[in-house]
């Protein structure tokens, strides 16, 4: 991995720091940040010439539109993991996605249960 990857992958990792912090403090993602995550993401899958991702993240921002539509997921979320699924190699994108289906599980149950403790 050269240094404009590993500079990349560090870029990716701050950025996406400081939008899990944006996103808990104003619950709300710039779609400017979204654009940074994909800058980046597009040039690290040109660095690394993984142009087979390209359908899956096309069929990803796909289905997140229909689920959009279907108000089950937030629009702001779909975009930005499209975004970061262009610097992903496509044999991990199906366990990037489990993971981040186990950990917002995971975020879910525990808000349910923190209302039913607290009474909100």
């Amino acid at each position: 991995m050269g240094s404009i990857a590993v500079t990349g992958w560090l870029a990716l990792a701050a950025l996406a720091f400081f939008i899990c912090y944006q996103d808990i403090s104003k619950r709300e993602i710039s779609n400017h940040i979204v654009l940074l995550v994909s800058a980046i993401s597009f040039m690290l899958l040109l660095n690394q010439q993984n142009y087979a991702v390209l359908p899956y993240s096309a069929l990803l921002l796909l289905s997140g539109f229909i689920l959009f539509q279907l108000n089950i997921i937030a629009a702001g979320d779909i975009k930005l993991l499209t975004a970061f699924s262009l610097a992903i190699n496509p044999q991990y994108l199906l366990l990037t996605l489990v993971l981040i289906g186990f950990c917002g599980g995971a975020l879910g149950g525990g808000y349910y249960l923190l209302g039913l403790l607290t009474g909100l």
